[in-house]
Parts: C-alpha cells; structure tokens; sequence
C-alpha cells in the first residue's frame, strides 16, 4: 500500500534511467529529481535499478562526471508531501518572514501536499514552530479537501512570535519548522524544514551588504563545485571538516558556491552564501531554466543564502524566473559578482582545503625528521561508498611542522582499501612536470582513502627521502545492512572492472638494477655525531655491496641523507625508510648511467647528475628512467657551457664561458651574437627550446616589463648549455 519514490540528489551531467528494463524518464544537470516507480517493481522479487550517465558536455569549471549526490528509495503513503527541489514539480514547503525588520515577526509557509488517492480527502495540516532547543512556540492547523489525483497548496501564516532570535555571522540561531500530514487520526507524512530570522538589503551607494541592519564586510571563499580525489561526489561529513579546515584562523564568514550541502552546513556555521550556478554555453533555455528552478527550490528555505547568482544567459529568464520562484533574496544580474567591500579578504579555494597561513610563523622549526600521518577517523564501514581523509606532515624532533622541506611524499596502502588520490605529492617547489601527482603548497598533504567493501586493518605508511616514514591503521569494520523494508544483496568483488586510471611515472620504473641491496631487517649503528653516522653508514654499505662506487655524487648524497638520518633518529633506521632511499639511489644511478653515454659537455653532464641526485635522492622525486633517458636523448650533443657568476674568474674548464649575466636572453647573445638579430618567433622557439633542456633555467614570476628577457633567467654558480646555432637558427 505504499508508493516508493527513486530520488536523486545531482548527476553530472546527463542521465536516463530505468527499472526492471522499463524505461522511467531522464535529467540533465546536478539538480534534485525523482521519479515514481511503485507501478514497475516487482513484490518478493529482485528490482533492478539501471543508469546511463553521460558527461559528454562539461558544466564549465568541471570535468567531473557520474552520480555525485544520495540516492534514495523513499516509501510513502498516497498522502504525501512531495520532495523539494525538482524542477518538474513542486514539494516541501516555502518559508519566509515577511515584513520582519526585528525582535517580532510572522511566518509565512506554504506547503504542498499530493493525494495519490483514489477518493477526495479531508486532510489536516499540523506545523509546529520550534527554536534551537527543541521548545515548541507555535503550531498552526490548516483543514483542506484535496482532490485525488491533486497538488494542494497550503498556506500558513503565524501569529506574531516575541523575542525572536537573529540569524548572523555571529550567531547561527536556527529555528526549525515541522510538518505533518494527517488523513483523519492517521498520520501520513512528515518534513522537517530551516528557518533563520534575518533582514538584509544591498546599498548601492556604498557597494555594500547591511544584515540586520548592521553594515557587514564581506570575506570568504569560492567553493569550486568539484574534489581533486572525489570529483563532486564528497560525503557531508568531509565538506563539513573541508569547512571547518578552510575557515580555522580566518574572518571568513562568505561563500560562493552552487551545492546545496555546502549551503548546509553554512546555515550552522554561519557563513552568508552567494548561491551561484555554472552556466554551459551548450546548454538550451530550458534545461538552464530548469537548473535555475531546481537550485531556488532546493534551498529556499536556507537562512544563508542572501543572493542569488545565477548569471542568466537568456535575457528572456532574466529575471522574471528567480522572481517568479524566490523574489525574498538579492538577485544578482547576468555577468556580475558580489563584489566584497574588502577584496583582499577574497579567495577561491577548492575543496582540498588550506592552513592558516600565519600556522608557520607561529613556532620557528627546526631541521625535518619524520613525516607523521594522521587521521580524524579511526574505523570507516566496510562499504564502497566509505572513504576516510589522511593527512600526512613533516615534523622535526620536537614535534614542529616543517614548511618549505621540499620533500615529496609518497603513499602507500595495504588492507582492504586503496588510495582515491595519487600515490605522490609533491611540493610545488618541485621541479617535475608530472601531472598525474597532488601538489601541496603548505602542510598537511592530503589523500582519500576509499573502503573495497571488505573488513580487515588498513594501513597506510607515507615515505620521505631521508625522514622517518610515518602511519597509520584504520580498522575497516563489517557494514551492518537494514533489510527490513528493502532487501539489498551485498555485491561481491568478482566481476567487477576498475575504470581506467592513470598510472604514476613511479609505477613504470622495471629492471632497475640494484646497486645497494635492500635490507631485510632494521639496522642499527652507533656514532656521536652526524660526520660520524655518515661514515658509519658508508662502510656498512661497502661491506655488503662490493660493486658500489663511494666516489659518485650519488653515493655521497645518499650517505649525507642517511646521516643525518640516522643522527635524529640515534643510530636506527626502520627497513622500510632505507629500502626506500635505497629504491631513490639506485633509479638515480641508472638515470645516471644514461647521462654519462650521452655525448654532451662534461661540465653540463656533471650539473645533470648532481641535479638528479639532488631531486631524486635528496628530494624523492618520481622520474621514470625511461622517460628521462628520452630526455637525454633529444638534447642535441655539443654546444657551449655557460656558468653565470658575480665573481668573474678564469673559466673551469675549456670551453666554458663565465659571465655576470643571468637573463637567458644575454647568455644566448654572448654565445651566438646573430640571435639579437632573430624574428620574435625565432626568439621565442630558440628560449622555449634551451629552457627545457637546461634543469637550471626557470622562469621569473615577477616578470617585467621586456616579456622575453625579464621572466626567464640563469640559476647562478649552475651550468646553462647553449645548442650549436643550427639547431636554434630561423631556418
């Protein structure tokens, strides 16, 4: 005798669906739907629920696809208040304070009501009124014949409440309203509704927003409607954290955004919400008017949301239809943005989240010993919709985080689960140009972990060159199904394909020849300082691989690291922490080894060596000896070494040239006078091409005002090769 609803929270972008084979409707864009399916299930029998999502037309901003909201089944009865938030039909109800400027103010609610019936009914409407405590100050009764078949709209207003409570930045203060349908004695249904008293206006004047008649300085964050691991599909208690993590330390009390989880959670948190949708140039006046619908609908009823921003491309919607659906909220105009009164205290952040950036300045650390790992869930169900967030820093001994380390981390896992992110993040310091990493500007790096559906310890140990790893377990435990209403069958693993992923530059890496041998145990060593931890470590090393070259600039890089290693951490070092330096070491020689059969100047050689083994042993970055050797093959053999230097000296070496000029532009003059005289096409070709073959050459941020010169330069004390003119020529 119930009816059960399929309904759905956001797909991206496209989709159509089915049951039992039985095609139901389609939905385009990440708004609310539902569908009713009672007629097409089948009773003591297997349903099958069928999607085709397609996100063959990208909502500008992001390149995510799928279900990126909840799915639910819904049973009710053919008395019911319909879902808020569809654009096909109305549900929920609407709330407002009109005319409130203070401490007293009326409600005003309506509230739809749908009779599935076969026959009229006498229905009764019950709407409780209650503050943040729970304490009931108004009900209200509405009696109404609905006809079968009929939406029926009710309409309440309140009799003045006293002693109202504000909704602000400041406090929070939520009301909550509570409907409930009622067929005689019988209950039907019931929706819990938000509800916030306020009054705002934007002053033109002033370019400015006056909320409880209070002037209020706008500062926040435009939440991009996307994850770097998850896409748009973030569990609520992740955004909340991300919320949380985004505002710690900040006068944040404004977002921009178009997911109506966020505005949530800034109805608790207190956050004015400048509720803004992605407009797609492809998308027709309908699917767009009906995404404006779906977003007003959806979030009403939200205290937050003071404006709407939808940008409106068809000047035929603007603005009749927000005014149509919501003419309560600050509508902004097409192509327009609130602009905050004080637009330093404006960023756009993604949802990976950001420190306070005064956190490093508070406490001067010292020297990076141990990267530690740490996570605010101890347990996740056993569920392939169950993530946890893992957050890894670099501390040195007494516990500080360390900035500006330049470390790359690496993950890894073990147990019933697998990393959601990359299994690499780099600072952005980092020279490499791997896309397929996370990149951290300050500390904590972050990784998602996702459950496989299987119980079992999940653990997880982050590597940095040099620094004690660090780890965590997370205890993955049996995911309990309620089965009493809808039965669900647990799918097992067999069968099922992973999509397609791209794979790290890391994971590439075959037959690298092991120069120092991986140990099989901790190692323990004794010294009284670093010098001597160092030499320590070094004559252990010689003694158990006979073939290791201790000349190298990679073995005295990797015997400094494992020295200092060793001298913060008293002589011991964990197996893992030197299989994994020793992994670094020998990649880099075999790196190495390519480098020296190369036919290009000694001096330029030398600098490519100490440069590998500074990034991949001293740093731990992931380069692929395939993909480097390529490298080294495409850089044309001969040319002129240049070293630029304020201390003007004889020249190192035969063929080498010094100078006191490090502008990429003057260094190619000084050794091929005709490039002064080359086309800006030529020039720009001919910089393009040296700067990527010379690891020492980068580009100046800071610009100026001559584009070519200004912005790339010469590290100084490094070697620069200049190609031979033929290969740099116009021709």
């Amino acid at each position: 005798g119930k009816q059960v609803f399929l309904s759905l929270d956001g797909i991206q972008k496209y989709c159509k669906v089915w049951i039992n084979g039985a095609y139901i409707g389609d939905h385009y864009g990440f708004g609310s739907f539902d569908f009713n399916v009672t007629s097409l299930l089948k009773s003591n029998a297997d349903n099958v629920i069928a999607m085709a999502v397609s996100n063959s037309r990208k909502i500008s901003g992001s390149d995510y696809g799928g279900i990126t909201g909840d799915v639910r089944i819904i049973l009710k009865n053919k008395l019911y208040i319909p879902m808020q938030g569809s654009s096909s039909h109305e549900g929920g109800t609407s709330i407002s304070t009109p005319g409130f400027n203070g401490k007293t103010g009326v409600v005003n609610i309506f509230t739809w009501v749908q009779n599935d019936n076969p026959v009229l009914k006498n229905c009764t409407l019950k709407t409780t009124v209650y503050d943040a405590e729970g304490k009931s100050i108004q009900v209200l009764k509405t009696i109404a014949e609905i006809k079968p078949g009929e939406l029926y709209r009710f309409e309440q207003v309140s009799k003045q409440i006293k002693n109202l409570q504000l909704w602000s930045p400041e406090q929070p203060y939520m009301y909550r309203v509570y409907s409930e349908v009622y067929d005689g004695a019988m209950l039907c249904d019931t929706y819990t509704s938000t509800l916030g008293f306020r009054w705002f206006r934007w002053d033109k004047t002033d370019n400015s927003l006056y909320l409880n008649g209070k002037k209020t300085v706008l500062s926040g964050i435009e939440l991009i409607y996307q994850d770097e691991m998850l896409g748009n599909a973030v569990p609520s208690w992740l955004i909340e954290k991300n919320l949380k993590d985004m505002s710690k330390g900040k006068t944040i009390n404004y977002v921009r955004t178009s997911d109506n989880k966020y505005i949530n959670m800034a109805d608790r948190m207190g956050l004015i919400v400048d509720a803004s949708l992605p407009f797609d140039e492809k998308d027709t006046k309908e699917v767009y008017d009906n995404l404006v619908k779906e977003l007003i609908r959806k979030n009403r009823n939200n205290p937050s949301v003071l404006f709407w921003n939808l940008g409106l491309p068809f000047k035929s919607s603007e603005p009749s239809i927000v005014l149509a659906e919501d003419s309560t909220r600050i509508f902004i105009p097409q192509n327009q943005k609130v602009r905050s009164t004080d637009p330093d205290k404006f960023m756009i952040s993604s949802m990976k989240g950001f420190a306070d950036p005064s956190e490093s300045s508070k406490t001067i650390a010292g020297e990076p010993v141990r990267v530690v790992v740490t996570s605010e869930q101890h347990s996740l169900n056993a569920g392939r919709g169950s993530v946890a967030k893992v957050e890894a820093i670099i501390v040195d001994a007494q516990g500080n985080k360390v900035e500006g380390s330049g470390k790359v981390l690496r993950w890894n896992i073990s147990g019933p689960a697998r990393l959601t992110g990359p299994e690499i993040s780099l600072p952005e310091s980092s020279s490499s140009h791997d896309n397929n990493v996370l990149r951290y500007s300050t500390l904590p790096a972050i990784n998602i972990i996702r459950s496989t559906g299987e119980s079992g310890k999940i653990s997880i140990i982050v590597s940095a060159s040099g620094l004690m790893s660090g780890s965590l377990d997370i205890l993955s435990v049996p995911l309990t199904v309620d089965n009493s209403l809808v039965s669900e069958t647990i799918l097992k693993n067999e069968g099922r394909r992973r999509s397609d992923r791209n794979v790290l530059a890391a994971e590439r890496l075959e037959n690298i020849p092991e120069e120092i041998k991986y140990l099989s145990a901790d190692l323990k060593l004794n010294s009284t300082d670093v010098n001597g931890y160092k030499k320590a470590i070094s004559e252990h090393i010689v003694r158990n691989n006979l073939d290791v070259d201790t000349s190298t600039v990679e073995f005295r890089t990797f015997a400094s690291l494992l020295g200092r290693y060793m001298d913060n951490n008293k002589g011991r070092i964990a197996v893992v922490d030197f299989n994994f330096n020793a992994m670094n070491y020998n990649n880099c020689r075999l790196i190495s080894s390519y480098v020296n059969a190369t036919k290009l100047p000694q001096q330029f050689k030398d600098a490519l060596r100490q440069f590998y083994s500074n990034a991949i042993i001293w740093q731990g970055e992931p380069k692929n000896a395939g993909d480097e050797m390529n490298w080294l093959n495409w850089i044309p053999s001969g040319g002129t070494v240049v070293i630029c230097s304020d201390e003007m000296k004889l020249p190192p070496a035969k063929g080498v040239i010094i100078t006191d000029k490090n502008k990429l532009t003057d260094i190619i003059s000084i050794v091929h006078p005709a490039f002064t005289g080359f086309s800006a096409d030529a020039r720009e070709r001919a910089m393009d091409f040296i700067t990527k073959m010379n690891p020492y050459v980068f580009k100046n941020q800071k610009g100026g005002n001559d584009k070519e010169s200004a912005i790339i330069l010469a590290e100084k004390g490094k070697p620069v090769l200049i190609p031979l003119l033929k290969f740099i020529s116009e021709d």
